[in-house]
């Protein structure tokens, strides 16, 4: 089966101070762009260049390629924030509500679990945001797509609503509704401890999608380990849904007539999340049991692993039901995780 595509977004929301909603400063917008950059480069190109397309006393829009980065002051958490998505062409509130309504309906045909508790935390989270299509959850849904590309970004906005229902060092489970924090020690390594070498990965466009994977996740932004935590959260939902377009959709959403379908990064985070544990139990036996053995931060890694890893196995179910199958490098990335689980005790 050939390999349709793989898609990826950077929400990154970047804060350079810690005042109270006030008119960005220059400083302000170069230093979140700055920050920003290592992303949009791998991304698109070295020399991409972001084009001024707004500037408003609390916004600033760029645009890059087929890209657009924001710059805002946030009421809720103060400071400057930026983040970088996929245009998806919207331009006023009201074609924003529209679309967004619409995506709303369409999650919810998915039926996964806790969507409804999900966008009420998120609203409650984020009040500002709803109305705003710059900002707004309606940022990551493309309603002027046809077909699987509509589909995937249904796929990317309960990724992201659940990124962005809870506050840093937390993640949220759809499925009990509970929001779980952890506590990260300062001196814990960041995330590039966990990074992995690609090179068993032969197919050519799988290869080059998690190399620049890699690249901007663990080397270029280089965040503390909840993050990356967060990030296996957000890609277990982002396989929930996918389960849920297939049962309760269609399966030409997700699957084309040729059998070709996206790639999932879900088994790339499990093996990146075993990674980081194995090294950090292996350069700082104290530190990791401190962190995580019989802590509530190992039980909650423990149960986010399990959780994914289950999430993996029913898509793999999901697969063959409807005469598909699990591509070789997914195969090797989970056994991977699996070999690697085996040393990590919580």
């Amino acid at each position: 089966m050939k390999l349709k595509h793989f898609y990826l977004v950077f929400p990154l929301i970047l804060s350079c101070s810690h005042q109270a909603k006030t008119c960005l400063t220059e400083t302000e917008i170069e230093t979140v762009i700055g920050k920003l950059k290592p992303a949009y480069e791998n991304m698109i190109a070295k020399d991409a260049a972001p084009m001024n397309m707004e500037r408003t006393c609390h916004k600033a829009k760029f645009s890059i390629d087929k890209y657009i980065i924001m710059v805002y002051s946030d009421a809720k958490n103060g400071g400057a924030h930026g983040r970088l998505v996929k245009d998806n062409g919207l331009r006023t509130e009201a074609e924003a509500k529209e679309c967004l309504d619409t995506a709303i309906t369409s999650l919810s045909r998915t039926n996964i679990p806790g969507f409804t508790e999900l966008l009420r935390l998120h609203k409650n989270q984020n009040p500002e945001q709803w109305a705003d299509p710059d900002i707004g959850p309606m940022n990551w849904v493309h309603c002027r797509a046809i077909g699987d590309e509509y589909w995937e970004s249904i796929r990317t906005l309960a990724h992201e609503l659940n990124h962005e229902s809870v506050g840093p060092s937390c993640v949220y489970v759809m499925e009990t509704q509970k929001t779980l924090c952890l506590k990260i020690p300062e001196d814990l390594p960041t995330i590039s401890i966990g990074k992995v070498d690609l090179s068993f990965i032969t197919h050519p466009a799988a290869k080059d999608f998690f190399q620049k994977l890699q690249t901007t996740y663990f080397e270029a932004l280089n965040q503390p380990f909840n993050t990356l935590l967060d990030e296996l959260n957000a890609y277990t939902v982002t396989n929930m849904t996918w389960r849920g377009e297939l049962e309760f959709i269609g399966k030409d959403i997700v699957i084309d007539k040729e059998g070709h379908r996206a790639g999932f990064p879900l088994p790339y985070f499990l093996l990146t999340s075993a990674n980081y544990l194995v090294q950090l139990k292996d350069q700082n036996p104290r530190l990791y049991r401190l962190t995580f053995r019989q802590t509530e931060n190992g039980k909650i890694t423990s149960m986010l692993l399990k959780r994914a890893e289950a999430e993996w196995l029913k898509t793999i179910e999901a697969l063959k039901k409807n005469g598909s199958e699990v591509k070789d490098f997914e195969k090797a990335l989970f056994e991977k995780y699996k070999a690697l689980r085996r040393e990590i005790k919580f």
